[in-house]
């Protein structure tokens, strides 16, 4: 990790990973346990492409191997359509609910 910054008030902790390093949402999950409180979801921010496997939607995080399955909803037909899938770089909020291990897309940016 790069840096870590914890809000007990807002029950929230912000952690910005070194470039290439993977999002290890299990980890995350134990650390946050082990530390004494209870994981609920976990927002991301990532660049990436997306891709498909056995027909699932996954996103693949740039500059590394990490593939992050998605949710197929509504917000991720919106950006399948401006990313044209297995093309154009994107950048995406996502967020992975407790004990799920499939990320909803809440925004999305496609580069040009």
């Amino acid at each position: 990790m790069d840096t870590v910054k914890v809000s007990l008030k807002l029950a929230q902790a912000d952690i910005m990973l070194k470039e290439g390093q993977l999002l290890e949402v299990e980890k995350l999950r134990k650390l946050v346990v082990d530390a004494g409180f209870t994981p609920t979801w976990i927002r991301f921010e990532a660049v990436g492409r997306l891709t498909t496997r056995d027909g699932t939607p996954f996103f693949k995080v740039e500059r590394t191997d990490q593939l992050i399955a998605l949710v197929a909803d509504e917000q991720f037909e919106a950006l399948r359509k401006a990313a044209k899938l297995d093309g154009r770089l994107v950048t995406i909020v996502g967020m992975i609910p407790k004990e799920k291990n499939r990320a909803q897309v809440e925004r999305f940016e496609a580069q040009q």
